[in-house]
This record gives C-alpha cells, sequence and structure tokens, in this order.
C-alpha cells in the first residue's frame, strides 16, 4: 500500500480487517481511503485520455479522408469509416468499464467517510456516490456522444459502399 507523506511515498503493510477479526484502524482507514482516492484520479485520468483519443480519431478521420479525396481514393473511405465505427464502440465500452470502476471507487470512499468522519452526509463521496442515480451525468454523455459518432460512421461507411 502507498501512502503519500509529503514529497515522498512511503509503503506500508495494511491488514485486511475481516482476516484479524479487529476493527480496522483510523490509520488502516486513512491508507485505505488514499488508495481508494488514487484509483479514482487514476480512472479520471484514463476518462481524459480517452476523450484525447476521440478527438485525435476524429481528426486524423477528417485528415486522411481529405487526403484520400485529393488522390482520387475515395474507394477506400468506405473501409476508414468502418474501421473508426468500431474504434468509437470500443470507446463505448472502455468509458462504461471505467464508469463502473469510478462509481465503485464513490460508492467504497463514502463508507470510508462515514467511517472516518462520523458527520453524517456531509461528504465529496456521498455526493459523487448519489449523483450517480440521475439520468445526466458525465459518463451518459460521454458514452452517447461516442454512440452517436460510432452509428453516424457506420451509416457513412454502409451509404459510400452501396
Amino acid at each position: 500500500m502507498f501512502i503519500p507523506m509529503g514529497d515522498q511515498v512511503g509503503v506500508t503493510s495494511v491488514q485486511h480487517p475481516a482476516v484479524d477479526q479487529e476493527p480496522a484502524s483510523s490509520a488502516t482507514l486513512l491508507a485505505l481511503y488514499s488508495e481508494n482516492g488514487e484509483i479514482a484520479r487514476t480512472m479520471v485520468e484514463w476518462r481524459h485520455k480517452l476523450i484525447l483519443l476521440y478527438v485525435v480519431t476524429i481528426g486524423g478521420l477528417a485528415t486522411s479522408a481529405i487526403w484520400l479525396r485529393e488522390h482520387n481514393m475515395q474507394g477506400t473511405l468506405h473501409w476508414e469509416l468502418a474501421v473508426a465505427s468500431l474504434v468509437m464502440f470500443l470507446f463505448v465500452l472502455m468509458e462504461h468499464r471505467t464508469t463502473l470502476i469510478l462509481h465503485a471507487c464513490y460508492r467504497v470512499g463514502c463508507k470510508f467517510e462515514e467511517s472516518l468522519v462520523k458527520t453524517g452526509p456531509q461528504s465529496i463521496y456521498f455526493e459523487l456516490h448519489t449523483s450517480q442515480a440521475n439520468l445526466i451525468t458525465y459518463s451518459n454523455l460521454l458514452r452517447l456522444t461516442y454512440l452517436i459518432t460510432a452509428v453516424a460512421l457506420a451509416v457513412s461507411a454502409w451509404c459510400l459502399s452501396s
């Protein structure tokens, strides 16, 4: 288990409470809470990298479509669009997986905050966890964007091939 200590990173061993049959200490809960936060930050970074990859993919697709047109090779464009559509479907799946991990981090973080603070539902993870019930979320909007793009590319590829 890595625990930030100022500018250094320390390594500690953390015993699992169920194995020891003792309640977790505050230090153990803080270490687990810190690790949970690190995982959540990593998932948000992955999400941002996926958004960047989406933008780069669309830009590359547009650039190569222009190049194919200028070189009178539009016949291969439908294959490029079909492959790009498959990539967008992969983006949908990757965003879904990232969302599942983030939601797990929010749920677990909420429980850690309840154990550590005991002040009720006035914590960041509680708010993040309860906001998941909304229909319009960042995750849903991203998946919808990727899905619409995938379908539009697939339809374009189909129309160009016929």
